[in-house]
């Protein structure tokens, strides 16, 4: 599920702040009225672009697998034809992630799990933000 406004307590509760006062001592105060509304604006910002960061992340995670298997396409590969073929098939796929989905459905990108078992390679799935 994707972050919402009722997420941020921002949106219903005037933040606080710890400052020091004109004695230097620390007391705590109310944002004003335009730190208030630039906090909202900067959640707002998280709220939208929250389908960008994700994808973000999945192409640095797909990066990653990509490196971590490099090796096994390479003309030597020790790999049969079957598991040569699964792993570039898998490949291809991972090359068009994240563009099979448009931002605001980026919640719905999952990454494939590697078929070739004896690569030893784990896909870690990037968690949807607000999610449990």
């Amino acid at each position: 599920m994707a972050l919402q406004k009722s997420d941020f307590d921002v949106y219903t509760v005037r933040p606080k702040k710890a400052v020091r006062n004109a004695e230097g001592l620390r007391v705590v105060e109310e944002f004003s009225d335009q730190e208030w509304t630039d906090a909202k604006a900067n959640a707002d910002a998280i709220i939208a672009n929250q389908g960008k960061e994700r994808k973000n992340a999945i192409r640095r995670e797909r990066s990653a697998l990509l490196s971590e298997t490099d090796y096994a396409v390479l003309p030597d590969s020790t790999l049969s034809s079957d598991d040569l073929a699964k792993l570039k098939t898998w490949r291809q796929q991972l090359r068009d992630l994240p563009s099979t989905k448009s931002d605001d459905k980026a919640d719905e990108i999952t990454i494939p799990n590697c078929p070739v078992a004896s690569l030893g390679i784990t896909v870690v799935q990037i968690p949807v933000e607000g999610s449990a």
